[in-house]
């Protein structure tokens, strides 16, 4: 009978909790704490499938908005028909697009969402949804501390070993990088823009 006491009395097992206790503080800004996983804990599979997703569109270059974009103006020449040399000429300016973003090593988007990913504020749960609002605050609020901090220093501080590969190279050199993406970002949009609208 005592013993049936004792299980019953026992708390639930509560993962939130367990997972919350071994994060490691890694920064606090206006109020809120910012978390990282420990390189011994596993991150849960919601943020592990985002994070091979977007790890994915690192390699290839492309944000997913960009790859929604391209995509649709290749859509939109196939419905008309290829037989057109302009339907043609937009399918092939999009894989040519897509061939030469795949290069782009440093792609501040994608390494900004990265960084949300991998790193919990205190007003989150480390192992349920990602609520989006908090996820956009979190890659605008580090876009600033990137900019202010610089680019390199952040991601470093953050200590995220998926971004390794990316910080090897020296500071000037990221910082390079960062800059040119906004500026590659601006021209594929515009390129696309005006082939999505012939």
């Amino acid at each position: 009978m005592k013993l049936l006491k004792r299980l019953f009395s026992r708390k639930a097992y509560n993962y939130e909790q367990d997972i919350r206790s071994k994060l490691e503080l890694v920064f606090e800004h206006e109020g809120r704490k910012y978390y990282r996983f420990p390189k011994d804990l596993s991150l849960p599979v919601n943020r592990f499938a985002n994070s091979l997703l977007l790890l994915e569109l690192l390699s290839s270059g492309l944000s997913g908005q960009e790859v929604d974009m391209i995509l649709e103006v290749m859509e939109k020449a196939v419905h008309k028909g290829l037989q057109s040399p302009k339907n043609a000429a937009s399918v092939v300016a999009c894989i040519h697009a897509i061939k030469q973003r795949k290069n782009m090593i440093v792609h501040k988007d994608l390494l900004l969402n990265i960084a949300a990913t991998f790193i919990i504020r205190d007003d989150e749960s480390a192992t349920g949804d990602m609520v989006s609002t908090i996820h956009d605050e979190k890659v605008k609020l580090f876009e600033r501390l990137a900019e202010k901090e610089g680019e390199h220093g952040f991601f470093m501080s953050l200590a995220i070993t998926k971004l390794s590969p990316c910080l090897e190279m020296s500071p000037d050199d990221f910082k390079e990088l960062w800059s040119s993406t906004a500026a590659r970002t601006r021209s594929l949009m515009n390129q696309l823009a005006v082939i999505g609208s012939t």
